[in-house]
């Protein structure tokens, strides 16, 4: 068994990721430190949704590659399972010729998608309220993860496998030695370790600054989605990015729908501190409203669940 300490900072999907793949290989130790508890930040709050068809070479394989890892994830992690209901990527006659020249980069890379017309998903999704000039980029290997699922199992998985999880606990600095990172400075005290993995999301910045004042070319902007209530019957939908409109949507737990509002407007947002708490963050009222209206345009079904 190896001595060697990993130390991974951030305790959320990235995060409980790198440590239970780290465990897996026998790395050594594997300490994983976060200043609430696991999922405390974007990963609880994430939508979840993942489609293979994207706009590089280099995204379609990454893609790829984590496509068919959840999948072996779903069969690895208790009480986690992938939901391949597909990705519907929908376009409008301004925005499909841009990806319809995508298309010979998907074929060559083998990267299953069918190109629908109107009739065709209107046949295919009758709950769906599709109208105009809409053309449909369906990815029959997309789908989803509830994050309420998967950051649970993966924590439990990471304590089966031997990680150390340090919830309440703060990193506030860096250990150094002859150039290298050397371990953390904590709230709790000092960890000497052999690498340390920064996995802090938004907090990132906050974060690395406190060693020899990096600054990361990172940008943080908020985003919003919600969730209705139950609805009165479960949809057999795949997941839409409803690009022409501006939003999103995909089934979730108990029979509802999640919806998600984009908000270019939005300027970007700097967290005050390294211990800033996402349930500080507020969104306008309208933009409630606008994921609203903009889901019942396209799923009528929905009414009847604020």
């Amino acid at each position: 068994m190896s001595e060697r300490t990993a130390i991974v900072v951030g305790g959320g999907v990235v995060g409980l990721s790198t440590a239970y793949h780290l465990a897996r290989r026998d790395f050594g130790r594997v300490l994983l430190l976060e200043k609430g508890r696991p999922g405390d930040g974007a990963s609880s709050r994430a939508a979840g949704i993942i489609t293979g068809l994207m706009w590089s070479e280099t995204g379609v394989q990454a893609r790829k590659a984590s496509l068919g890892r959840f999948r072996e994830l779903s069969l690895e992690l208790d009480g986690y399972r992938f939901r391949d209901v597909g990705c519907l990527n929908l376009f409008d006659a301004v925005s499909w010729p841009e990806r319809e020249k995508l298309l010979p980069l998907y074929d060559r890379l083998k990267v299953e998608y069918e190109v629908l017309d109107l009739a065709q998903m209107k046949h295919r999704w009758t709950e769906l309220a599709l109208s105009g000039e809409i053309r449909g980029l369906y990815d029959p290997l997309g789908g989803y993860s509830e994050p309420d699922e998967y950051i649970p199992a993966l924590a439990r998985k990471c304590l089966q496998l031997g990680v150390e999880i340090r919830q309440g606990c703060q990193v506030t600095g860096f250990l150094e030695d002859a150039g290298r990172v050397a371990g953390v400075e904590t709230t709790a005290g000092k960890v000497e370790g052999d690498a340390v993995v920064c996995a802090t999301h938004v907090w990132t910045r906050k974060v690395m600054e406190r060693l020899g004042g990096w600054q990361l070319p990172v940008k943080a902007f908020v985003h919003q989605r919600y969730l209705t209530e139950p609805l009165a019957a479960e949809m057999k939908i795949p997941v839409v990015n409803a690009n022409p409109y501006g939003c999103y949507f995909r089934p979730a737990t108990g029979g509802r729908l999640l919806v998600g509002v984009e908000s270019v407007e939005r300027e970007e947002f700097r967290p005050p501190s390294a211990g800033f708490d996402m349930l500080e963050l507020r969104a306008p009222g309208e933009l409630r409203d606008r994921a609203r209206r903009d889901l019942l345009r396209l799923v009528p079904a929905a009414s009847g669940a604020p």
